[in-house]
């Protein structure tokens, strides 16, 4: 079957990081196919029919522990790379702060 030109190869990544352990990834999967008209691969649909079978017959008391921790191994990353509110400032600071590292040195 041909895949659609909406995919581009994202269901695969999704599926590699899930199996790497990034809960995230099955989300994501489910999102980018509810996003783009794709059906759930089998991967994806096994792995939320797991969790949710664990929350339907009382299995799990919460959400995580139905699907494991989706944010914990993204959490850090997306607190690192968060966007400064002012580039601007965040460069000269550096500058300055660079500049005074080296004069003492």
């Amino acid at each position: 079957m041909k895949k659609p030109d909406t995919d581009n190869g994202m269901l695969e990544v999704y599926e590699a990081g899930f199996k790497e352990g990034r809960r995230i990834s099955l989300f994501d999967a489910i999102y980018h196919c509810c996003r783009h008209g794709l059906a759930l691969p089998d991967w994806a649909a096994k792995a939320f029919t797991d969790g949710y079978k664990k929350i339907r017959d009382f299995e799990a008391a919460s959400l995580d522990d139905a699907f494991g921790n989706a944010r914990a191994a993204t959490a850090p990353c997306r607190v690192f790379w968060k966007k400064p509110a002012n580039p601007f400032v965040v460069r000269i600071s550096t500058i300055v702060v660079s500049a005074n590292l080296e004069s003492t040195f």
